[in-house]
């Protein structure tokens, strides 16, 4: 038999990567016979078992409450020394808290005594304050599920990509407690979500977003609304995308997030329709005028503007965006950028658009949301005199780079030859228009 023939460790990895098992969340049929596969290899050659061993750890995962895999991956990275720095990429599920914090008060499951006399050690060269390394070995005693995700956290230094889905009292938690010391040199990535009913505060996630390497933070049930009067700390100028689903959106929060981060790039912020709180958009668009300069990507989805009857026209909306000179994509509410669609206060898009936008996506009108007794998708007048706004903007010259405009709205676009002689193609997917440049 001939023997195998040496390669670079880079060759090995690209040609083993069609048998990469993904992502955490990836559920294709043949993930688990492409793990088996990878394995297998690994006992091919010590050349074999390295390169392999960095793709089966690059990303880990546990399920919500998998009390066992959490366990398994503890003994696992215990056993192994170093395995823990090949971790780029972990997803916690949300996990049991202390008795008292944590909504569903279930008993702990002690640790076996193995466990306890290789694990137990490990806490007196972590280098904790001593109150919170005496916590921290208390509770792994007690077998509580929450002192091992923290060792978790504590053992993977090469952490990239973090994802926390946070039980309820979170931030009584020791994970919470020890991330400020789990050396996280190389995270640029944290994707927070809350189960709960209760949301979390951006001001209390601030261990994980003041990290000096962090490029981009993804909150879901996460609340910025304490922002502007407790503050998170000191400007972090790395974070260029920040992401709020379901966040309360008013002005003070708003503007105090983009004095927090001025390098931000990219902001997509969302709030349901029965937020408490009320977004003026005239006052969103002075505050990106001050201070979201260097904004390339916006996307602003709220469900509530009561408060726009008190600034009728276009007042109630952004504004001119004009000084945006960097922004390429947005995506708004039809009042957002224009408010009143009526003939006397329907600002021109090409009035207010910056000139380096790309694309464009207009979300459909609410009444809920506009606060008024008309309804765009039943009022033809407005519906066509929004399309001839559309169809100016489709012809400017100016506006070379843009490549899409989206709009949600029962019925086609009313100007259909006129966009195709623009050099504009046409399509309709349900309510959504789409109008796509033709190369």
């Amino acid at each position: 038999m001939s023997a195998i023939p040496v390669l670079p460790e880079e060759i090995l990895q690209l040609v083993f990567s069609y048998l990469d098992v993904g992502t955490f969340d990836d559920s294709s049929d043949g993930k688990n016979e492409r793990l088996s596969t990878l394995v297998r290899i690994s006992y091919v050659s010590n050349t074999f078992r390295r390169v392999v061993r960095l793709m089966l750890y690059r990303t880990l995962g546990i399920e919500d409450w998998h009390l066992e895999r959490r366990r398994n991956l503890l003994r696992t990275l215990l056993e192994h020394p170093g395995t823990g720095k090949l971790v780029q990429h972990f997803h916690s599920g949300d996990w049991y808290t202390r008795p008292g914090h944590d909504q569903r008060n279930e008993p702990p499951m002690p640790l076996s005594d193995d466990m306890k006399a290789v694990l137990l050690p490990c806490v007196d060269v972590i280098g904790l304050p001593a109150t919170l390394a005496y916590r921290l070995r208390w509770e792994l005693e007690q077998g509580i599920e929450d002192a091992e995700t923290a060792m978790l956290m504590l053992m993977m230094p090469g952490l990239r990509l973090l994802e926390l889905r946070c039980p309820h009292g979170y931030v009584h938690s020791l994970v919470h407690a020890v991330l400020p010391h789990a050396f996280l040199a190389e995270l640029i990535e944290v994707s927070v979500s809350s189960e709960s009913s209760y949301p979390l505060f951006l001001v209390d996630l601030a261990p994980l977003i003041q990290l000096p390497t962090l490029r981009s933070f993804k909150g879901d049930n996460v609340s910025a609304h304490e922002v502007s009067t407790k503050g998170i700390g000191r400007g972090i100028p790395s974070l260029k995308q920040l992401h709020l689903d379901s966040c309360p959106l008013d002005e003070n929060s708003f503007e105090a997030v983009l004095h927090t981060y001025p390098g931000l790039e990219s902001l997509f912020w969302s709030a349901d329709a029965n937020m408490s709180y009320h977004t003026r958009y005239n006052k969103i668009g002075i505050i990106l005028r001050s201070s979201g300069l260097r904004m390339k990507d916006l996307h602003i989805s709220v469900g509530s503007t009561d408060y726009d009857h008190l600034f009728p026209g276009p007042s109630a909306s952004l504004g001119n965006l004009r000084e945006l000179a960097s922004l390429q994509h947005l995506h708004v509410t039809y009042g957002g950028l224009l408010g009143e669609p009526s003939d006397a206060s329907l600002s021109h898009l090409t009035n207010i658009l910056p000139f380096s936008l790309q694309t464009l996506f207009i979300a459909k009108v609410e009444s809920h949301e506009l606060g008024r007794s008309y309804d765009l998708y039943i009022n033809i007048d407005a519906a066509s005199n929004f399309d001839m706004n559309i169809l100016e903007l489709l012809q400017d010259e100016r506006y070379c780079g843009l490549r899409s405009v989206k709009f949600e709205r029962q019925g086609a676009f009313t100007f259909r030859d006129e966009a195709t002689e623009a050099g504009w193609e046409l399509g309709v997917i349900s309510k959504l228009n789409s109008l796509c440049r033709q190369c």
